[in-house]
C-alpha cells in the first residue's frame, strides 16, 4: 500500500459523510477496515492515493469533517 494515505475518522457516520462528499470529486478511493496496527476510534477508513490527499483535505474541510491522516510506509 505504499503511496497510499488513510483518512481516519472518529465515527462510522463521519466516514459515510466523507464518502458522500467524495461522490462529486474526481478522487479514486476505497472504504477499508482500519488496519489493526493503527489506533483509531472508528473501524473504517477512506484509502486514497497520496497524490490525492490535498484534494481530499479540501473536500472534507468544506464539509466540516474532522479527519486524521495516516501515510502508509
Amino acid at each position: 500500500m505504499k503511496g497510499r494515505v488513510l483518512a481516519l475518522f472518529k465515527s462510522t457516520h463521519q466516514v459515510i459523510k466523507g464518502e458522500g462528499a467524495l461522490s462529486g470529486a474526481k478522487i479514486s478511493y476505497r472504504i477499508i477496515p482500519v488496519p489493526k496496527s493503527i489506533s483509531a476510534e472508528c473501524g473504517m477508513a477512506i484509502e486514497i492515493e497520496e497524490k490525492d490527499r490535498p484534494a481530499l483535505e479540501n473536500v472534507l474541510r468544506e464539509r466540516g469533517l474532522d479527519v486524521h491522516f495516516h501515510e502508509e510506509q
